[in-house]
């Protein structure tokens, strides 16, 4: 499946509570994934739960890999990417860098935030001018206990930046709502009883649930009969809890 139709098709606002892994086939890596990788996001607690390394199967091929990799990229808490030099281009005399893992890196850089990837490699080549702005790490795999400090501290950090700049996309749509969006915002969540809302959605103008849509903050989740139901987001979820809080 082509990356834009499964984005336009798949794409959804929950992350799971995984780290996606780009990293080489090659059974020379399997250490380091093991010792290094695995250990590291291990240790990762996010939101009350632990994340998990994820990375695709060497035994799937075609539409199944494919179709996996762009889900765990589009969907996993964060990216890690291995873009470790591979070799050397003797026409050339150049270093390259494993082909199928820069695609991957192409793809998170589309469709996810920059705090949400981290690049790591065990060279001090110099990195291709798209990527270099990214956040990476150099780590020396001869070393475990040295590695494994490093990348969960790295890896941490975006998490902690995540965090940081999801709060505040929370208080800026708290800080931007009425009375009326917060109030409907309640109902959608399950956070205020329906009969309190019925009585003010009677003199709540029709527009109200448009610019929660618009905000990010509720989608349509169905019609029954004729009602049309809507949901919030994860970001209407946390939204809603901070109101409840005021």
């Amino acid at each position: 499946m082509y990356p834009n139709l499964f984005l336009k098709t798949f794409w959804r606002m929950n992350f799971m509570p995984q780290v996606f892994v780009a990293m080489s086939f090659d059974s020379n890596y399997d250490k380091r994934w093991n010792e290094i990788y695995v250990p590291s996001i291990s240790s990762l607690v996010y939101n009350g739960e632990p994340l998990k390394p994820f990375r695709v199967d060497i035994s799937k091929t075609g539409e199944t890999i494919i179709t996996e990799i762009i889900n765990g990229i589009s969907h996993s808490q964060l990216i890690l990417a291995d873009v470790s030099v591979v070799g050397f281009d003797s026409k050339t005399n150049e270093y390259f860098r494993n082909g199928n893992v820069m695609y991957e890196v192409g793809l998170a850089l589309a469709c996810r935030n920059s705090t949400d990837v981290l690049i790591v490699r065990d060279d001090k080549k110099e990195l291709l001018f798209d990527i270099s702005t990214i956040p990476h790490v150099d780590l020396d795999f001869t070393n475990n206990e040295t590695a494994i400090t490093i990348l969960r501290n790295a890896l941490q950090d975006r998490l902690n930046e995540q965090s940081f700049i999801n709060d505040a996309r929370v208080q800026k749509a708290i800080n931007t709502m009425t009375e009326f969006e917060a109030l409907l915002l309640l109902f959608y969540s399950d956070r205020i009883p329906d009969k309190l809302v019925k009585n003010e959605m009677a003199r709540m103008p029709h527009d109200f649930t448009e610019r929660l849509i618009d905000k990010g903050l509720v989608v349509w989740s169905g019609r029954y009969g004729e009602e049309i139901k809507y949901k919030p987001t994860p970001l209407g979820l946390e939204v809603a809890n901070k109101l409840k809080q005021i």
